[in-house]
């Protein structure tokens, strides 16, 4: 199955990296480290060879699935080769105590309910419909990553990393259904890192057993772990990173390493913006932990590598932004509506910097209880109030199950205790690093991230706690019983059953007011989910779960369109409306129904395909009108509007 050829290759890169590792950072790095060098080859190999392809616009299966076959058949080439079969026929043990097994299997458990529902569950995440998978199917359609017209600058300007991978795997498959999976092997990259992270701290099996727990335990993560967004993808680059950043600190750097750092570097910049924030203290780190009096040659050499690898994996995005845009992150005026700071503007941030940093680990604090939450809410708003600040927005809510807006308190109580720990430990060594690393890109991101201090952005803290798993683990493990240690990775791993099965728009068991198959009743402190389980509900149910009050309309409007014989779509929609959905009800592309946007904004006009020339439109912002770009009306229920015809001119009016 085509689908699996870029984790066979993902397996076979792990022995022959080892192999190509000096025996101290084997010993140190574990099989953890070799498996984060192994994913950040194949994230390389994702880039660069969709890159490839777009120069000759042949994004297609058979193109995709060529590439990946051969480095498949290269690297097993290369690897029994040397191996000569003698290292395949060791025996694996793996001496584990009762406890050790039982967490295991609660982990693949968690792990388990998570892909599963993943596999199931369509996207529906509102971001995935408005440009995660929106962008996805532009590609696929176009088989070339090359910006297009859109009315939704997101789509364009974005880093695409996490977006391309799904664009391969729905390539090698042949439709949008493993595209949940990418967030899914991004957590269980991620605990990979964690565990491997806590092996070069010095921590015993256990204690990894609690860091791992801790970071499969935040909520975020659980209810990201099946959706098309990106913050999990952020987070394993971003512990990808500070890993080999921290094997560093024990071991002298071979070049493999030194370019899985520029490599894990690179696609954390080209997976979300945010990381150009959250991931400068880890080079930081990196940069000044350098031996620069006793290996100055050397070190520049490595700072060389990993700036290239950096520059090659973005310089395709980077130069598509530039082609279209002032600056390759985008529109100036976008860039700076995202959080970014000027020096201008950087003053008043500065002053308010307490407030905006409490406002940032508020929305953690809500609870099921409306006094409480709103006690938190009101303490926050008088401390802007003290600044002359008045502060109309929420600042704290109670949506434990949402995606976008669920906190993690239980993790925020234990970085306040991990930091009481780290004051008491009274030690300088490689844990205070990195707990001195997260708490910088913290607060880095309360100057330079401000959607990061909403209850709309506290998903965007999420890789900060993940990277702190490793941290608490290695303050609080030392202090606790061996079977204490086992006890309490087991309690964090049972506490993420919530999160799976309530999810509120992929539950696997759904809360509902009359309570069906795999449901049960609401509840005043839990509510209920936007639909009912993943594994009964029906599929467009589930994709309109965020959105349900433009179902019906969009259901109707696109099975009058598959009855008048049309595959050539233009597309005339707000930015705020769900675009992907129409792919998903349409089958679009591989049903052979084309969609293109017909209207925009004026800075985005030149990116339209003028050559376009729909037989129908589907239309949110017509108003009333009878008549539209040379088509007549055909069906019209709410905003939305149907126009069909042969006469199709780019003149509205027409």
């Amino acid at each position: 199955m085509a689908l699996l050829l870029p984790l066979l290759l993902f397996l076979l890169l792990i022995p022959t990296i080892r192999r190509g590792q000096s025996q101290a950072a084997r010993d140190a790095g574990g099989w953890e480290v070799a498996a984060l060098l192994s994913a950040a080859l194949c994230g390389a190999v994702v880039t660069l060879s969709l890159e490839a392809l777009t120069l000759f616009q042949a994004i297609r299966a058979e193109a995709v699935t060529l590439v990946w076959l051969l480095l498949d058949l290269a690297a097993a080439a290369w690897l029994f080769g040397r191996l000569r079969w003698n290292p395949l026929r060791q025996t694996v043990r793996l001496r584990l105590a009762w406890d050790e097994w039982l967490l295991a299997g609660l982990l693949i458990l968690l792990l388990g309910g998570l892909l599963a529902v993943a596999w199931v569950a369509p996207a529906n995440t509102p971001d995935s419909l408005l440009y995660h998978m929106a962008r996805v199917v532009h590609w696929a359609q176009d088989e070339s990553l090359r910006h297009y017209g859109t009315a939704y600058g997101h789509q364009l300007w974005n880093p695409p990393f996490a977006e391309t991978v799904i664009l391969t795997l729905r390539t090698l498959w042949g439709n949008d259904r493993p595209a949940n999976l990418v967030q899914w092997s991004a957590l269980v990259g991620c605990l990979i890192a964690v565990a491997g992270m806590g092996r070069l701290l010095g921590l015993g099996r256990r204690s990894r057993f609690l860091a791992v727990a801790i970071a499969a335990s935040i909520p975020m993560a659980v209810l990201q772990a099946t959706s098309t967004q990106n913050d999990l993808v952020t987070a394993f680059w971003l512990v990808a990173s500070a890993s080999v950043v921290l094997l560093s600190r024990s071991v002298r750097l071979g070049w493999m390493e030194t370019l899985g750092l520029g490599l894990t570097l690179g696609l954390g910049l080209l997976t979300k913006g945010t990381f150009y924030v959250i991931g400068l203290p880890v080079a930081v780190w990196f940069l000044v932990s350098r031996p620069w009096r006793s290996e100055a040659r050397r070190s520049w050499l490595q700072l060389a590598l990993i700036g290239a690898s950096v520059l090659v994996l973005n310089l395709g995005h980077w130069s598509r932004n530039l082609g279209a845009s002032d600056t390759p992150l985008g529109p100036s005026d976008w860039v700076s509506g995202h959080g970014t700071t000027t020096l201008d503007s950087l003053k008043p941030k500065v002053a308010l910097y307490p407030a905006r940093m409490l406002r940032g680990l508020a929305p953690h604090l809500a609870g099921p209880w409306p006094g409480w939450t709103e006690a938190v809410d009101s303490g926050v708003k008088a401390v802007f109030a003290a600044f002359d600040v008045d502060v109309n927005a929420p600042i704290a809510v109670w949506a434990w199950n949402h995606e976008d807006l669920a906190g993690n308190p239980l993790h925020v109580l234990l970085i306040a205790a991990t930091l009481v720990g780290l004051v008491w430990r009274r030690r300088r060594d490689v844990l205070l690093e990195l707990a001195a690393c997260v708490t910088a890109a913290f607060l880095l991101m309360g100057l330079f991230v401000s959607p990061a201090l909403t209850i709309f952005g506290v998903r965007l803290q999420l890789p900060l706690f993940v990277l702190w798993a490793p941290v608490a683990a290695g303050v609080f493990a030392p202090w606790l019983p061996a079977r204490v240690r086992s006890l309490a990775a087991g309690a964090m791993i049972l506490s993420a059953a919530p999160w799976l099965l309530f999810n509120g728009t992929r539950p696997a068991i759904g809360l509902q007011e009359r309570p069906g198959r795999l449901s049960l009743p609401c509840s005043p402190w839990w509510g209920c989910t936007r639909v009912a389980s993943v594994f009964v509900a029906s599929p467009v149910d589930l994709a309109f779960a965020a959105v349900p009050t433009v179902q019906d309309d969009l259901v109707q409007a696109t099975r009058a369109l598959e009855g008048i014989e049309c595959r050539s779509v233009g597309l005339r929609i707000d930015s705020s409306d769900p675009e992907y959905l129409v792919w998903y009800l349409l089958n679009a592309p591989q049903s052979g129904f084309r969609l293109q946007t017909i209207y925009t904004t004026s800075d985005l006009e030149p990116m339209l395909d003028r050559d376009f020339k729909p037989c129908a439109i589907l239309c949110t912002v017509c108003g009333e009108r009878a008549r539209l770009n040379g088509l007549d009306l055909v069906y019209a229920s709410g905003r939305l509007r149907l126009y069909a015809g042969d006469s199709f001119t780019w003149d509205p009016d027409g």
